[in-house]
């Protein structure tokens, strides 16, 4: 297993803050030094700094706890791990961690050059952000895109409550690779579906929540057009490209997975199915 980036994919925005940190929870206390019930403060234990506040209820599970359990029903599971790529990253000062696997040995051809790998997607939270989520998905190499799909693979989400549990079945694991099997035949029909630009247009435009978005997925459309095609899977290509690539500004990290959650919703839409059944 190694851990870097893919072809220059989720690097790391702050490599200081890229390795693991202890923390803890402690008790808030007022400006006067007075305990103040019900609440708690996770803090990290390195430099003392305090990275939020939570109710009683809340479960401190270390980032790399959850990531441990996870990798060992990955083990576990049977798939074949040859060179797995593996990699993290944080943002918002360490409150917030990514994580990705991607499997090469999962490797299809979806049409001609373009191929995609099984991959899984985990982020987790100190800030109450996030669950800690664990999906599974897709890397498209012969463009870098990153995408995570519905239920269909793998879909895990677990709140940090006192009730929370980061055992991973590792037969759901395992089930995932004839679900995604399923995936990549669902995405070679996608190839093979061709569309007028101004259907992929209505759709950018339905889909978008701002003219600007629209206008940038259109573009990116056309100028792909030409090169890789006019099809469903070039309209799902255009959206990961913008999820993987798009402008992030700092908080890169974030803002990735945040996309590749938009793009998800999206693709799992009514408005994507009734396009599907247009081309």
């Amino acid at each position: 297993m190694t851990e870097d980036t893919v072809d220059g994919v989720f690097t790391p925005m702050n490599h200081q803050e890229k390795e693991f940190f202890p923390v803890e929870l402690t008790d808030l206390h007022d400006e006067i030094g007075r305990k103040v019930e019900g609440w708690q403060l996770v803090r990290r234990v390195d430099t003392g700094m305090p990275l939020h506040v939570h109710t009683a209820s809340y479960r401190l599970i270390p980032f790399e706890e959850n990531v441990s359990s996870f990798e060992d029903s990955l083990h576990k599971s049977g798939l074949d791990l040859t060179d797995m790529r593996v990699d993290s990253d944080m943002s918002h000062n360490g409150c917030r961690h990514f994580r990705q696997y991607v499997l090469p040995s999962y490797r299809e051809q979806i049409r001609g050059e373009d191929d995609i790998s099984l991959r899984f997607l985990m982020w987790d939270s100190y800030d109450g952000s996030t669950r800690w989520i664990t999906r599974g998905g897709f890397y498209q190499w012969v463009c870098a895109n990153l995408a995570v799909t519905g239920e269909d693979i793998l879909n895990i989400s677990r709140k940090h409550t006192q009730n929370f549990d980061n055992k991973v079945d590792h037969e759901k694991i395992t089930d995932t690779v004839s679900d995604y099997t399923r995936q990549v035949e669902l995405y070679r029909k996608f190839a093979g579906m061709e569309l007028t630009d101004i259907k992929a247009t209505e759709f950018f435009e339905k889909m978008s929540p701002t003219k600007k978005l629209a206008d940038h997925l259109t573009n990116k459309w056309v100028h792909q057009a030409d090169e890789w095609g006019r099809t469903l899977w070039d309209v799902y290509s255009v959206l990961t490209n913008y999820s993987t690539h798009g402008e992030t500004g700092k908080d890169k990290a974030n803002t990735i997975a945040q996309r590749q959650e938009f793009v998800r919703k999206i693709v799992d839409s009514k408005p994507f199915k009734e396009l599907a059944l247009a081309a």
